[in-house]
C-alpha cells in the first residue's frame, strides 16, 4: 500500500506541473 501511494504522489505532482505551466 505504501508503494502505491508513493507512486501515486509523484504522478500527481507530474500531472500538476504541466497544468501549472499551461496556466
Amino acid at each position: 500500500m505504501q508503494k502505491a501511494q508513493s507512486e501515486q504522489r509523484p504522478a500527481i505532482k507530474v500531472k500538476a506541473l504541466p497544468k501549472l505551466k499551461t496556466l
